[in-house]
């Protein structure tokens, strides 16, 4: 399930708020005072107003518990607050649910919340809309069974309370149970008490799965082993030790540092970031939605950029929608605009699309960022534009926190760059912390180009295509995206999409052959002038515009450019049928391949990344890419970033 639209009036200072066409991830951010919790806090009661979470009495509410902690929520001077969320379902949702056949999937409903009466009393709440309601109870509570079909809703709040002791029992009784469900929503804050005791029982869930030969087992600890991996990169999951004849209490042990330990010795905040991460994969949540506040917390800003990478994994398990409230400018600088929402104002807070790169500019400034460049990492690699430092992480599992990425603003700008990086490359080359990389521009001199990379060996780089986007033009990939998209009804195979490349392609041919026209005439207009001082400067400026008029005479009569036209045409002709797909304008063919065959299915940019990620699970990553990262990484530590540090 997943919410489609939301609507929120008259909660707390939030006077008006709509979203329609929500995506599977949301990320709200904004300064302090606009509305962000607000928005869960609005969640949180519409499901619990229709159903709650429970063991022994299925479907039961605790809405007075809610708004005993959030509460009061109508806006002052207001009769009442309403939330409207339209959720839909798709797949064994529908069938779990009873859902007819000719039903649209979508179960809207509109929850009224009014002020006491009575002094002492909380806000009272009333339910209307049709008849979804009875399929909105079943979804959102009644008919949840652990393990089933139906998916949850779970809140991680900002507030986390975080215990830890020695593992003395292990309990599946439906006390247990009947915690960790109301943990869910009612008392969020409560569902991180020992992170030692939930790593030894997933474990034992482990043990029992592999003992009754489950298909598709979880796997549970595997996938904690990538969350250290992922976010506590100095720091190993060892084992979890628990005796045989448990002559003593379970212990979870760990290395950090060549020191092996256990879990209860790390840092409180490194215990919280495995205690809230830890507690997804536990969840390993299908169908459900995700409202995180704060995945930031504790997290170095370096190792905050990695976490909406991780949190597409868990997007792309079956169906989920994450939604996430941040400050965090790292957080904001690596979500993709579908996702992005600004949430502005204190006094009325609005909420606005993040389409462009100048509203995210503005964003991360109302965040308080610094936008500039940051020469803190060990490594930093200098790209030539947006879309460079956008996709080049996505074909990588986990780029190094030590390497940073800093686009320019195209080639111009990046070869202004280039002396003063260049010069001081010569002073830290032994370090290896500076490194450029440009596009494979037609009208680049490459004596030039061929001359740098030489003298730079291992730290200047020229993409071996048009641009990164021709990397996307991969036809199985762009397959697999559309064929493993159960929304997407699209007939296609590798062969097929490979053609429909070509074709367009073809179609924007004379484009790159008036690149290579204009690359070739602006090589010969761009030559220099060299006087010489000894024959008198008036004198050689004179002989060596006039011996540059007869040449350019000579290169630019009408019988010459066409000599050089028909050249060009041909070595491109020559060229192209095998090298179509390094010489196209690759940006160019994909967004048109975007907007002729997808463009109803997933905005530009969704579909890029996907492909991105695609060409990455698919290990068809370029070896000219693979290279790249390979010198930038070359000798740093493996699995451990030193200068990355976790309060």
């Amino acid at each position: 399930m997943y919410i489609e639209s939301l609507e929120i009036i008259n909660f707390k200072n939030l006077r008006h708020l709509q979203l329609d066409n929500i995506p599977k991830l949301v990320v709200l951010a904004g300064p302090n005072g606009s509305g962000k919790t607000s928005v869960f806090d609005a969640l949180r009661i519409f499901k619990e107003a229709i159903a709650g979470y429970s063991v022994r009495y299925p479907g039961a509410s605790q809405i007075s518990t809610i708004l005993q902690q959030v509460g009061p929520v109508v806006t002052i001077g207001e009769a009442e607050a309403k939330i409207t969320a339209s959720i839909k379902v798709v797949g064994g949702e529908r069938t779990a649910l009873g859902l007819p056949e000719n039903h649209t999937g979508k179960l809207k409903r509109s929850v009224i919340i009014r002020p006491p009466t009575m002094p002492d009393q909380v806000e009272s709440v009333s339910v209307t809309g049709d008849t979804d309601y009875l399929y909105l109870r079943r979804l959102l509570g009644e008919s949840y069974t652990s393990g089933g079909t139906l998916g949850v809703i779970d809140h991680i709040g900002s507030y986390r309370q975080f215990g830890d002791s020695a593992v003395t029992s292990i309990e599946f009784s439906l006390d247990i149970q009947e915690r960790e469900l109301q943990s869910l929503v009612v008392n969020s804050a409560g569902k991180f008490a020992n992170l030692s005791q939930q790593l030894v029982l997933m474990h034992l869930l482990d043990i029992v799965e592999q003992h009754n030969q489950t298909e598709n087992p979880h796997l549970y600890i595997n996938g904690v082993r990538e969350i250290f991996h992922h976010f506590l990169p100095d720091t190993e999951l060892l084992a979890i030790d628990i005796p045989t004849d448990f002559s003593r209490v379970p212990e979870v042990l760990v290395r950090s540092g060549g020191v092996t330990h256990n879990l209860n010795q790390l840092s409180s905040g490194q215990k919280e970031i495995l205690m809230t991460y830890t507690h997804l994969e536990k969840l390993r949540p299908s169908g459900s939605i995700i409202l995180f506040d704060e995945p930031e917390l504790h997290l170095h800003p370096t190792l905050q950029r990695r976490v909406i990478e991780h949190l597409h994994r868990v997007l792309e398990r079956d169906n989920n929608q994450i939604w996430v409230v941040t400050h965090s400018e790292e957080i904001v600088d690596t979500t993709e605009y579908e996702s992005l929402f600004a949430m502005n104002g204190v006094g009325n807070p609005t909420v606005v699309a993040v389409k462009e790169r100048t509203d995210r500019i503005d964003l991360l400034q109302h965040l308080g960022a610094n936008v500039g460049l940051q020469l803190t990492s060990p490594r930093i690699l200098f790209l030539e534009g947006e879309s460079d430092a956008e996709l080049l992480p996505l074909f990588f599992e986990t780029l190094p926190t030590s390497v940073s990425l800093v686009e320019t603003t195209g080639k111009d700008t990046l070869m202004r760059l280039t002396p003063a990086a260049m010069k001081l490359l010569e002073e830290v080359v032994t370090s290896g912390q500076f490194y450029l990389v440009r596009d494979r521009d037609v009208e680049d001199d490459p004596e030039s180009i061929d001359a740098l990379a030489k003298k730079y060996a291992g730290h200047f780089f020229t993409w071996d295509r048009y641009h990164i986007e021709n990397y996307l033009l991969d036809e199985v990939a762009i397959y697999h995206v559309l064929a493993e998209d159960p929304d997407v009804h699209i007939d296609c195979s590798p062969s097929g999409v490979d053609q429909q490349l070509r074709s367009l392609a073809d179609e924007r041919k004379n484009s790159v052959l008036a690149k290579h026209v204009e690359a070739r005439l602006n090589m010969l207009l761009k030559k220099r002038l060299r006087l010489n001082v000894h024959e008198g400067v008036k004198i050689s400026l004179l002989k060596a515009t006039e011996a540059r008029l007869q040449q350019l005479n000579d290169s630019l009569n009408t019988k010459s450019v066409e000599q050089l036209y028909a050249k060009v045409q041909a070595e491109l002709d020559q060229s192209w049928d095998i090298e179509w797909k390094a010489m196209c304008i690759g940006r160019d063919v994909l967004h048109a391949y975007h907007q002729r065959y997808v463009k109803q299915y997933y905005s530009y940019g969704v579909f890029r990344n996907r492909v991105a990620r695609k060409i990455r699970e698919l290990k068809r990553v370029s070896k000219a890419i693979s290279e790249l990262m390979e010198s930038v990484t070359l000798d740093l530590p493996r699995g451990d970033d030193k200068d990355v540090s976790v309060p």
